[in-house]
């Protein structure tokens, strides 16, 4: 892309070479992102990099058919945070991933962003990870940490990150699926998920911000 970027501009440190992705200034972007749902809505894009090669994900690319269903700063949250975990989960591991969501400061949302019901952060999303390329990270994966990241910061309900195994495959591997629950309810989700998955790992939000969760090494998962 030529130029410099609107992410550059929002305070993204882009590293053009090599395999690893995109570092992002999170404080830095949330900061600019978030000031307004008017400065949501332009951000223009946030360069990761994918094997070597450059990936551009537009956000205005999404605002028509977004907009109309989601408020704009609800958007932009989800889309920044989906945009941050991708690589995390990618080249990193969930548990690693759930780590770090569990010691960001728990000061609530912001001003940008009032509290909101579970429902409609699930949904909203659940719009942007439909919208994203999967990359080698399973859509429910994405948009279940999506979800988590931003209800833990709300702290309006009992929160838990749930991955369950379905039948196996031809092939012998079983199928994968994680959803969030909240306060005991899965969320977005057609039919009950415990009925046709056994669970493999529960993850329930810290009640203490400080605590550290100890969770079995588990490797990346392509599913959904």
């Amino acid at each position: 892309m030529r130029g410099r970027s609107a992410a550059g501009a929002a305070g993204v440190t882009e590293r053009r070479t090599g395999p690893k992705p995109a570092r992002v200034r999170w404080r830095a972007l949330d900061k600019a992102a978030c000031a307004s749902p008017a400065n949501c809505v332009r951000i223009a894009s946030l360069r990761l990099l994918s094997g070597g090669r450059a990936l551009e994900i537009q956000l205005s690319q999404f605002r028509p058919a977004l907009a109309r269903r989601h408020r704009p700063d609800l958007v932009a949250r989800c889309f920044l945070w989906a945009c941050w975990l991708w690589p995390r989960v990618r080249w990193g591991t969930l548990p690693a991933a759930l780590r770090y969501l569990d010691r960001r400061p728990d000061r609530g949302t912001g001003r940008a962003l009032a509290p909101l019901p579970a429902e409609s952060v699930a949904q909203a999303a659940g719009a942007i990870t439909r919208r994203l390329p999967r990359l080698g990270v399973g859509e429910c994966l994405l948009r279940s940490l999506v979800i988590y990241a931003v209800l833990r910061r709300q702290r309006l309900a009992e929160i838990e990150f749930v991955l369950g195994a379905g039948p196996l495959d031809e092939v012998g591997r079983p199928a994968l699926h994680c959803w969030i629950e909240a306060n005991g309810r899965p969320l977005l989700e057609t039919a009950d998920p415990r009925h046709r998955f056994r669970v493999l790992l529960r993850h329930r939000m810290p009640e203490d911000p400080n605590q550290l969760i100890n969770l079995p090494k588990e490797q990346r998962h392509e599913h959904d």
